[in-house]
C-alpha cells in the first residue's frame, strides 16, 4: 500500500470513528476497518473489539494489543486518541439525549400546557397538553409558527413578557410573569412566562433553542388549595376568601353576589378589603397576584 493510499485509508477510518460517535451502530464497521488498518494481528484485535460495546472494546484492544512490528504500533498510536475522543463525544451525546428525553417526559406529565418559545416567540416545543390546547384553538394558536393567545390584550402582554425574558431573563421574577387572559368562550386563564436564560434553566432552554417557557392551565384559577395559601399569606377572612374565589370565576359584582347569595354592597366591601390587604387596586391586578401563587412552578 502506498503512503497516499495509507493516508486516505487513515482519513476515511478516522471519519468512520467519529461517525460512530453520532450513530453507535456504525462502530461494528469502524472496528473491522481499524483491525484491517492495524494489520499486525488483525484477527485477535477484531475478536477482542467486537464485544457488546464495540467502541469501548476497541479502545481497550488498542491499549493492550501487542503489535508485532513498529508499523503496527505506529498505526495503533494514530488511532487511539481518535477512538477515545469519539467515545467521549458519544457519551456526552448519550447524556444529552437522556436529559432531553427525561425533560420532555416530565413536561408531558404536567397537566398544564407547556410551550417553549424562542426569542421571536416562535414555538419550538409543546408538551402533550399544549398540543391538545393548540388543536382546540380556543386559547392559544401557533400562527405561522408564533405562539399567540386568542385574547388580544393577553397576547400583547405575553409577547412583551417573552421579549423581557430574552432581554433580561436574570432580572425577571424567578417565579415568572403572570399574564391574565381569556379563552374564546370567556373562561379566565393565566399564562405564566418563565425565563430560561439563567441558572439551571439555561440547559433546558439550550436543548430546544428556547428563551422562555409558557405555562397555561384552564383550571389554574379554580384550585382551592392555592386560594387557601393565598388567603393565609394575606390574612384574608373566610368571607373575603370566598369573595376572592368567586371574583376569579365571574367578573361583575352582581354576578358574584348572585353566585354567593350575598348583597352587592357587601361584595363591594369585601373586595375593597381584599384589595387593601393584597396591595392591589383592581381586579386585573388581583388576578395577577393570585396567579403568582398558583404558578405550577411555585413552591
Amino acid at each position: 500500500m502506498s503512503m497516499v493510499d495509507d493516508a486516505e485509508q487513515l482519513s476515511d477510518l478516522i471519519g468512520a470513528i467519529y461517525d460512530a460517535a453520532l450513530e453507535p451502530r456504525l462502530w461494528t464497521d469502524a472496528v473491522a476497518r481499524a483491525s484491517r488498518f492495524v494489520a499486525g494481528d488483525a484477527g485477535a484485535l477484531r475478536q477482542s473489539a467486537l464485544a457488546e460495546e464495540p467502541g469501548t472494546s476497541l479502545a481497550s484492544a488498542l491499549a493492550v494489543h501487542r503489535a508485532v512490528d513498529d508499523e503496527s504500533r505506529r498505526r495503533i498510536g494514530l488511532l487511539g486518541e481518535h477512538v477515545r475522543r469519539s467515545l467521549h463525544i458519544g457519551n456526552v451525546l448519550k447524556l444529552s439525549k437522556v436529559d432531553a428525553a427525561a425533560f420532555a417526559d416530565a413536561m408531558d406529565a404536567l397537566a398544564a400546557s407547556v410551550y417553549l418559545v424562542d426569542a421571536d416567540g416562535r414555538l419550538v416545543h409543546a408538551n402533550a397538553a399544549g398540543q391538545a390546547m393548540l388543536r382546540d384553538a380556543d386559547v392559544v394558536r401557533a400562527a405561522n409558527g408564533k405562539l399567540t393567545l386568542i385574547d388580544q390584550a393577553g397576547n400583547q402582554s405575553l409577547q412583551q413578557a417573552i421579549v423581557a425574558a430574552h432581554a433580561n431573563g436574570g432580572a425577571v421574577d424567578p417565579r415568572g410573569v403572570a399574564v391574565p387572559t381569556f379563552a374564546s368562550g370567556g373562561q379566565r386563564l393565566v399564562a405564566h412566562v418563565l425565563p430560561l436564560q439563567s441558572g439551571a434553566r439555561r440547559a433546558a432552554g439550550r436543548d430546544y433553542s428556547a428563551v422562555a417557557a409558557v405555562f397555561i392551565r384552564k383550571e389554574v384559577l379554580e384550585l382551592p388549595s392555592s386560594i387557601e395559601v393565598f388567603a393565609r399569606a394575606f390574612a384574608l377572612t373566610p368571607a373575603e376568601s370566598r369573595v376572592l374565589l368567586a371574583s376569579l370565576q365571574v367578573a361583575a359584582v352582581s354576578d358574584i353576589a348572585a353566585l354567593l347569595g350575598i348583597a352587592a354592597p357587601t361584595i363591594k366591601t369585601h373586595l375593597r378589603r381584599v384589595y387593601a390587604k393584597t396591595g392591589t387596586t383592581r381586579q386585573a391586578e388581583l388576578i395577577r397576584r393570585v396567579a403568582g401563587y398558583m404558578s405550577p412552578l411555585a413552591g
